[in-house]
């Protein structure tokens, strides 16, 4: 029986790695490429321009405008979208994809994927493994992922 090469994509709004297995057994092995962190980004630091002014038409107050997402959450944005790009980059390296994010990534990531890396997808877990070590994953994921 051919061996599958599997991606795990372990992420949240902060970091994000690839675990790669190559069939029933075997090691999962980091992909030294899809080692990112959102801080890495070139645009990642907040910005600290002061909220924009409208004037009320009342008389002579202003008002800040509340922008529609904090920069924060703007940079966490961004790096799922960074994170598509990637995989549609990288899309010949691997034949399914499972994908373990943090439940807020794991949305962005689906707004962001294309169809191409979405056909791929074997499954998805909504947890923040992101902090545990690589030889631990497995064990947090035997009841969702079979490889």
């Amino acid at each position: 029986m051919k061996n599958v090469n599997t991606w795990i994509l372990i992420a949240d709004g902060g970091k994000a790695r690839v675990l790669v297995s190559e069939g029933r057994g075997s090691k999962l092995n980091e992909y030294e490429k899809m080692r990112m962190r959102a801080e890495e980004l070139p645009h990642a630091q907040p910005g600290t321009e002061r909220p924009a002014r409208v004037h009320e038409s009342a008389n002579p107050a202003r008002h800040a405008i509340e922008p529609r997402m904090t920069p924060k959450r703007h940079i966490e944005s961004d790096f799922a979208r960074e994170i598509a790009d990637r995989l549609d980059g990288e899309l010949s390296n691997y034949e399914r994809l499972v994908i373990v994010a943090a439940p807020k990534m794991l949305g962005d990531l689906r707004d962001f994927m294309s169809s191409a890396v979405a056909k791929k997808i074997e499954a998805t877990v909504s947890k923040d493994l992101t902090n545990t070590p690589d030889n631990e994953i497995l064990d947090h994921l035997n009841d969702e992922v079979k490889l």
